[in-house]
């Protein structure tokens, strides 16, 4: 990989690839023979491990550290230094699913090996995910991040087992919901369906909907990032949270509020200054060249 193409021609090119596996997987193929299926699967095979082996320097994590379920970090950690990267990183993560998803010749699923045999795609299709997910947790100001990241959890997440990565993945759905009105909440519904359980969900909401609506506020409040809290508010309320402004606007009268507000407190009335001629004309006026 010696192509001196910069990062956003390269993650162009990895869309394309993940496109053409689309149109593989999903496309009107049905007239190709087995051979010629299995060809354009190992050529699109050996697109993916061209990079793996010789992928381009700014496409290698900053640093790498992978997940350490036993305290609760359940996805690798994975730094890129652009939201392009992440990007190109996760779409090949996106193509590698649709690889282990869509291989042609498969081996018999009876007799020696075939347990293993069919353990290996899905432990491929678990680490895809796990690091779709790291991606999306270590690069924060990528919040098209987390949305990807939805995808891959929402054609894998029936793969995993293990409870802490089930409420990883949760919590994670529900971040880009709070925080990004994304809405995964069908999303998560099935989730739980398929694992049998209610990992996470509804019953996280109460607290989070405390926090956001009265905590945050608070100590944004507080904290006075802006120095706004020297300026008189229009209610005690008002200068952390808007909900005195909903209730007005929802009873129709809040323009009354504003106007009694005035009332009690007029602003006063200034000298009025006679208006002076604009610079122009005082110009033209002082210069004898001008004068007619």
């Amino acid at each position: 990989m010696c192509d001196p193409a910069n990062d956003f021609i390269w993650t162009n090119r990895i869309l394309v690839w993940v496109a053409d596996l689309l149109l593989f997987c999903f496309g009107d193929n049905h007239r190709w023979s087995a051979e010629e299926r299995l060809q354009r699967w190992s050529t699109l095979k050996t697109a993916e491990e061209g990079w793996k082996e010789a992928k381009p320097a700014p496409y290698k994590p900053i640093p790498y550290h992978d997940r350490e379920p036993t305290v609760g970090k359940h996805f690798p950690e994975i730094w890129h230094m652009n939201s392009c990267q992440v990007a190109g990183a996760q779409h090949i993560e996106l193509g590698r699913i649709l690889l282990a998803v869509s291989v042609p010749r498969r081996a018999p699923r009876l007799g020696p090996g075939a347990l293993s045999r069919d353990k290996a795609p899905v432990q491929e299709l678990q680490d895809c995910t796990r690091r779709l997910c790291g991606l999306a947790v270590s690069n924060p100001p990528c919040p098209a991040a987390i949305v990807t990241a939805m995808v891959g959890i929402s054609v894998c997440g029936e793969y995993f087992t293990d409870p802490g990565e089930q409420s990883a993945m949760i919590r994670l759905l529900e971040e880009l919901e709070w925080g990004h009105a994304w809405p995964t909440a069908s999303t998560i519904n099935a989730l739980q369906t398929a694992w049998g359980s209610s990992t996470g969900g509804n019953r996280h909401c109460f607290p989070r909907l405390l926090a956001y609506l009265f905590i945050l506020p608070l100590v944004r409040y507080f904290h006075d990032l802006k120095g706004l809290r020297k300026y008189p508010v229009f209610s005690p309320p008002s200068g952390f949270t808007d909900l005195r402004h909903i209730y007005l606007s929802a009873c129709g009268y809040r323009s009354k509020e504003l106007y009694e507000a005035h009332r009690r407190a007029p602003i006063s009335k200034r000298r009025h200054l006679p208006l002076r001629p604009p610079i122009v004309l005082l110009l033209i006026q002082s210069d004898p060249c001008c004068r007619c």
